[in-house]
């Protein structure tokens, strides 16, 4: 209950707030949210994904078979490190090649809204409704974007900042194996 009551008085205000000279700003503005969300993505690289699954199965299975015990140090390295196999690189690209449909089918929703609102097919008092409901759209695509990027950034920080340290470790371990 509270939340319609939340979504409709934003729904309230935005609907008083614009008017019909800047309807064209709230749409250009959704489009250039949609812009850096998309520039956000393509910077997430999913072969970095692959190759730090590979390398984590490769440093783990090598840690288990070589290493007798573990310090505290190592122990605590390695609980950080195991994140990683929470993000499957297969689910990762699903989920990348996902959201890349969801945000070019935002981006030409809000292109095919501003068309219809530059032929002013849509009521000057509608615009604000259909510009709050591609807002809640875009909301929506951004923060799953936002969860994704920083699932590839925790798997890039893990793997840059550790792989090393476990090879290097494995390898004094493994050395008579």
């Amino acid at each position: 209950m509270i939340y319609k009551l939340v979504i409709f008085i934003i729904s309230l205000t935005f609907f008083f707030s614009c008017n019909s000279h800047n309807n064209a700003e709230s749409v250009d503005n959704l489009v250039e949210q949609l812009s850096i969300q998309k520039n956000k993505l393509n910077m997430v690289e999913v072969e970095t994904i692959d190759a730090a699954f590979k390398a984590f199965q490769y440093n783990v299975g090598n840690l288990n078979r070589c290493v007798d015990s573990f310090s505290l140090e190592l122990g605590n390295a390695l609980n950080y490190y195991k994140g990683i196999k929470k993000i499957k690189p297969i689910d990762f690209k699903t989920k990348h090649d996902a959201l890349h449909k969801k945000i070019n089918n935002q981006i030409n929703q809000i292109e095919l809204l501003s068309h219809d609102i530059s032929l002013g097919l849509i009521p000057t008092d509608s615009i604000p409704i259909y510009a709050t409901m591609e807002k809640q759209n875009i909301d929506a695509v951004t923060l799953e974007i936002l969860t994704h990027y920083s699932d590839y950034m925790y798997v890039k920080k893990a793997n840059d900042s550790l792989d090393s340290y476990f090879k290097t470790i494995i390898k004094r371990a493994c050395e008579g194996v």
